[in-house]
């Protein structure tokens, strides 16, 4: 069986979609316990500077668009030369290389979906409501978000309720403040396909 190798070069992706890619990998990044050490300054300044370049180019001055070009190229490279130090870290370790936020290199295959991994959970912008996001995982091309205030290691019936989605992330709302909460993803793929995430729980701000 062939090692897993990341997805390094972005070439392809528009440039709002890169924006949004290069955003994700930094958040998984960050403080993750798999690679503390990892040197993610230059990729942070290169986001910040590429999103603040391609909300200036709105404008289309010549100058703008120019700058935008060149901040793409810039991240880039640090998405690369990051992914590639990761790869010779992890060494072929799916569950090392699953939490950086970088897409797997497609290898040929069924088109099955896989396990959607961790939860990402954060406080949302207000009080009662919490957000959850999945690394994107395809072709699934819908995702269930199920939230419940019983532990399901309890012994107790969970009674979840289930969001729909058509992107991987979604926010819940109008939760109880300070109550603790459990949270699952399913990746809903091609004919029929499900295939459900491990559990996290939070805490509704």
């Amino acid at each position: 069986m062939k090692s897993l190798k990341l997805k390094t070069g972005f070439n392809k992706e528009s440039d709002s979609r890169l924006s949004v890619i290069a955003a994700f990998i930094l958040s998984c990044l960050t403080n993750n316990v798999f690679f503390p050490d990892l040197n993610i300054v230059e990729l942070t300044a290169a986001v910040d500077a590429y999103a603040k370049a391609l909300e200036d180019a709105k404008s289309r001055s010549i100058e703008s668009v120019a700058k935008k070009n060149q901040c793409r190229l810039v991240l880039a490279q640090a998405l690369k030369s990051v992914g590639l130090t990761i790869m010779g870290i992890a060494n072929g370790d799916s569950d090392m290389l699953n939490s950086t936020g970088y897409p797997i290199a497609k290898t040929p295959g069924p088109r099955t979906i896989g396990n959607p991994g961790t939860v990402f959970l954060k406080p949302g912008i207000s009080s009662g409501r919490l957000e959850a996001w999945v690394k994107p995982e395809k072709p699934a091309p819908s995702y269930l978000f199920l939230i419940g205030d019983t532990d399901p290691e309890s012994g107790e019936k969970v009674e979840w309720i289930h969001f729909g989605s058509t992107v991987s992330k979604f926010i819940f709302t109008d939760l109880v403040p300070r109550k603790q909460y459990w949270i699952k993803v399913i990746a809903v793929g091609p004919r029929g396909q499900r295939v459900a995430g491990p559990v996290f729980s939070a805490y509704a701000p």
